[in-house]
Protein backbone atom coordinates (compact mmCIF):
# COMPACT_ATOMS: atom_id res chain seq x y z
CA UNK A 1 0.00 0.00 0.00
CA UNK A 2 0.84 3.45 -1.01
CA UNK A 3 1.71 5.72 1.29
CA UNK A 4 -1.44 8.26 -0.20
CA UNK A 5 -3.17 4.88 0.16
CA UNK A 6 -2.46 4.65 3.76
CA UNK A 7 -3.31 8.20 4.22
CA UNK A 8 -6.79 7.56 2.26
CA UNK A 9 -7.84 4.55 4.68
CA UNK A 10 -6.94 6.07 7.42
CA UNK A 11 -8.79 9.16 6.49
CA UNK A 12 -11.95 6.85 5.95
CA UNK A 13 -11.53 4.94 9.33
CA UNK A 14 -11.35 8.40 11.18
CA UNK A 15 -14.42 9.61 9.34
CA UNK A 16 -16.05 6.36 9.94
CA UNK A 17 -15.36 6.92 13.69
CA UNK A 18 -16.42 10.03 13.87
CA UNK A 19 -19.87 9.84 12.64
CA UNK A 20 -20.53 6.59 14.66
CA UNK A 21 -19.93 9.25 17.42
CA UNK A 22 -16.44 8.59 18.17
CA UNK A 23 -15.83 11.77 20.87
CA UNK A 24 -12.00 11.46 20.42
CA UNK A 25 -11.98 10.89 16.06
CA UNK A 26 -14.41 14.13 16.36
CA UNK A 27 -12.48 16.20 18.13
CA UNK A 28 -8.74 15.29 16.39
CA UNK A 29 -11.18 16.18 12.93
CA UNK A 30 -12.22 19.59 14.64
CA UNK A 31 -9.04 20.48 15.71
CA UNK A 32 -6.85 19.74 12.19
CA UNK A 33 -9.68 22.13 10.37
CA UNK A 34 -10.52 24.92 12.78
CA UNK A 35 -8.13 26.99 12.50
CA UNK A 36 -8.33 27.09 8.90
CA UNK A 37 -11.98 27.68 8.98
CA UNK A 38 -11.24 30.76 11.40
CA UNK A 39 -9.21 32.37 8.82
CA UNK A 40 -11.61 31.51 5.86
CA UNK A 41 -14.23 33.13 7.95
CA UNK A 42 -12.54 36.15 8.71
CA UNK A 43 -11.18 36.69 5.18
CA UNK A 44 -14.88 36.50 3.89
CA UNK A 45 -16.71 38.95 6.29
CA UNK A 46 -14.06 40.56 8.07
CA UNK A 47 -16.17 40.41 10.97
CA UNK A 48 -14.99 38.69 14.18
CA UNK A 49 -18.43 37.82 15.41
CA UNK A 50 -19.82 37.33 11.75
CA UNK A 51 -16.84 34.96 11.08
CA UNK A 52 -17.23 33.11 14.66
CA UNK A 53 -20.48 32.22 13.67
CA UNK A 54 -19.94 31.11 10.19
CA UNK A 55 -17.23 29.02 11.92
CA UNK A 56 -19.41 27.41 14.37
CA UNK A 57 -22.21 26.47 11.84
CA UNK A 58 -19.57 25.23 9.39
CA UNK A 59 -17.79 23.35 12.52
CA UNK A 60 -21.39 21.86 13.47
CA UNK A 61 -22.04 20.83 9.66
CA UNK A 62 -19.39 19.04 9.00
CA UNK A 63 -19.74 17.19 12.54
CA UNK A 64 -23.15 15.54 11.00
CA UNK A 65 -22.61 11.74 10.29
CA UNK A 66 -24.40 12.40 7.18
CA UNK A 67 -21.43 14.75 5.77
CA UNK A 68 -18.38 12.26 7.56
CA UNK A 69 -20.36 8.95 6.22
CA UNK A 70 -20.29 10.72 2.72
CA UNK A 71 -16.55 11.10 2.63
CA UNK A 72 -15.59 8.23 -0.03
CA UNK A 73 -11.79 8.59 -0.38
CA UNK A 74 -11.89 10.71 -3.18
CA UNK A 75 -8.72 13.10 -2.01
CA UNK A 76 -7.40 13.72 1.52
CA UNK A 77 -10.59 14.06 3.90
CA UNK A 78 -9.31 17.48 5.27
CA UNK A 79 -9.98 18.94 1.66
CA UNK A 80 -13.31 17.53 1.57
CA UNK A 81 -14.53 18.83 4.55
CA UNK A 82 -13.25 22.40 3.38
CA UNK A 83 -15.05 22.31 0.89
CA UNK A 84 -18.34 21.41 2.91
CA UNK A 85 -17.21 23.81 5.54
CA UNK A 86 -16.75 26.63 3.29
CA UNK A 87 -19.96 25.79 1.24
CA UNK A 88 -21.75 26.20 4.20
CA UNK A 89 -20.24 29.50 5.18
CA UNK A 90 -21.15 31.01 1.61
CA UNK A 91 -24.83 29.69 2.29
CA UNK A 92 -25.12 30.82 5.75
CA UNK A 93 -24.06 34.11 4.95
CA UNK A 94 -26.09 34.46 1.74
CA UNK A 95 -29.10 33.62 3.69
CA UNK A 96 -28.11 36.22 6.58
CA UNK A 97 -27.87 38.49 3.74
CA UNK A 98 -31.16 38.07 2.62
CA UNK A 99 -32.90 37.87 5.85
CA UNK A 100 -31.11 41.82 6.55
CA UNK A 101 -32.37 42.98 3.39
CA UNK A 102 -35.83 42.09 4.25
CA UNK A 103 -35.45 43.80 7.33
CA UNK A 104 -36.04 47.70 7.66
CA UNK A 105 -33.10 49.34 9.00
CA UNK A 106 -33.92 52.22 11.16
CA UNK A 107 -30.39 53.85 11.68
CA UNK A 108 -26.89 52.82 10.81
CA UNK A 109 -25.06 50.81 12.35
CA UNK A 110 -21.39 52.29 13.26
CA UNK A 111 -19.01 49.29 12.49
CA UNK A 112 -17.24 47.37 15.67
CA UNK A 113 -13.28 48.90 15.49
CA UNK A 114 -10.90 46.79 16.09
CA UNK A 115 -10.76 43.23 13.92
CA UNK A 116 -9.92 39.52 15.21
CA UNK A 117 -6.07 39.69 15.12
CA UNK A 118 -4.47 36.38 16.08
CA UNK A 119 -6.84 33.03 15.60
CA UNK A 120 -5.06 30.80 17.33
CA UNK A 121 -3.98 27.94 15.32
CA UNK A 122 -4.98 29.49 12.12
CA UNK A 123 -2.29 30.69 9.24
CA UNK A 124 -1.86 34.55 10.05
CA UNK A 125 -1.28 37.11 6.80
CA UNK A 126 1.42 38.76 6.38
CA UNK A 127 0.51 42.43 7.70
CA UNK A 128 1.06 43.85 3.84
CA UNK A 129 -1.09 40.66 2.83
CA UNK A 130 -3.54 41.64 4.93
CA UNK A 131 -3.72 45.28 3.98
CA UNK A 132 -3.70 44.53 0.18
CA UNK A 133 -6.17 42.10 0.59
CA UNK A 134 -8.34 44.98 2.53
CA UNK A 135 -7.90 46.71 -0.61
CA UNK A 136 -9.58 44.44 -3.07
CA UNK A 137 -12.97 44.83 -3.66
CA UNK A 138 -14.88 43.10 -1.98
CA UNK A 139 -16.17 40.06 -4.82
CA UNK A 140 -12.41 39.84 -5.26
CA UNK A 141 -11.36 39.35 -2.07
CA UNK A 142 -14.14 36.13 -1.51
CA UNK A 143 -12.93 34.72 -4.74
CA UNK A 144 -9.57 34.83 -4.01
CA UNK A 145 -10.07 33.35 -0.12
CA UNK A 146 -11.86 30.39 -1.87
CA UNK A 147 -9.18 29.09 -4.09
CA UNK A 148 -6.16 29.87 -1.74
CA UNK A 149 -7.39 29.70 1.95
CA UNK A 150 -10.28 27.56 0.97
CA UNK A 151 -8.50 25.96 -1.28
CA UNK A 152 -11.47 25.37 -3.66
CA UNK A 153 -11.19 25.01 -7.75
CA UNK A 154 -12.23 27.55 -10.06
CA UNK A 155 -15.25 25.38 -10.46
CA UNK A 156 -16.11 24.88 -6.60
CA UNK A 157 -15.40 28.70 -6.33
CA UNK A 158 -18.18 29.32 -9.24
CA UNK A 159 -20.67 27.08 -7.28
CA UNK A 160 -20.12 28.68 -3.84
CA UNK A 161 -20.32 32.07 -4.59
CA UNK A 162 -22.88 31.76 -7.67
CA UNK A 163 -20.72 33.38 -10.34
CA UNK A 164 -19.76 32.21 -13.62
CA UNK A 165 -16.68 30.23 -13.75
CA UNK A 166 -15.43 33.06 -16.50
CA UNK A 167 -16.00 35.49 -13.94
CA UNK A 168 -14.41 33.84 -11.13
CA UNK A 169 -10.85 32.70 -13.36
CA UNK A 170 -11.03 36.50 -14.67
CA UNK A 171 -11.62 38.26 -10.85
CA UNK A 172 -8.88 35.98 -9.46
CA UNK A 173 -6.60 37.04 -12.14
CA UNK A 174 -7.25 40.97 -11.89
CA UNK A 175 -6.88 40.29 -8.02
CA UNK A 176 -3.84 38.30 -8.06
CA UNK A 177 -2.22 41.30 -10.16
CA UNK A 178 -3.30 43.62 -7.62
CA UNK A 179 -2.18 42.21 -5.03
CA UNK A 180 1.00 41.37 -6.96
CA UNK A 181 0.82 45.55 -7.45
CA UNK A 182 0.29 46.27 -4.19
CA UNK A 183 2.90 44.25 -2.55
CA UNK A 184 5.77 45.34 -4.79
CA UNK A 185 5.00 49.05 -3.81
CA UNK A 186 4.81 48.33 -0.13
CA UNK A 187 8.45 46.84 -0.57
CA UNK A 188 9.75 49.66 -2.98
Amino acid sequence: MSGNEGSISSDIRLATAAANGDQDALRALLTRLAGRLRTVAWSITRDHHEAEDLCQEALLKICQPAVLRGYRGDGPLDAYLRRVAVREMISSRRTRAVQSWNRIVLAEELPEPGDMGAVPGAPQLAPELRTAMDALPERAREVVVLIVLGELSYEETSQATGLKLGTVRSTYFRARAQLADALGASRS
